[in-house]
């Protein structure tokens, strides 16, 4: 699934280089969003391409934290829970999670 949504997002940024759309700072970061979300395109069928292309990116990211939470939800019943739950507390597996969305800056903040 990871590999999904890498292609999802070199989908979305093909499209938008062919249309003349680059990004210069660091790619999938809030501020990147915020730019992917701006863009407006001249034509119609070209916006709707963009927002298919994003929404793709956004839906793979979504499945990606849902199972990501219901196998974490599964860990403590298991019989490699210490193990897991090891190589989580030490970080080594937390770069799983650079492949979704960045949270925004005062999101969930009321």
């Amino acid at each position: 699934m990871v590999e999904a949504l890498r292609k999802a997002r070199q989908r979305l940024m093909g499209f938008l280089l062919r249309h003349g759309r680059s990004y210069d700072g660091k790619r999938w970061t809030w501020p990147h969003r915020k730019w992917l979300m701006e863009q407006t395109l001249p034509h119609p069928a070209q916006q709707v391409a963009c927002q298919e292309y994003l929404d793709a990116v956004n839906e793979l990211e979504a499945r990606i934290e849902r199972l990501t939470g219901r196998i974490r939800d599964l860990v403590p019943c298991w019989s490699m829970a210490p193990v897991v739950e090891a190589l989580f507390s030490d970080n080594h597996l937390g770069r799983c999670r650079q492949a979704s969305w960045p949270v925004a800056p005062d999101a969930g903040r009321a």
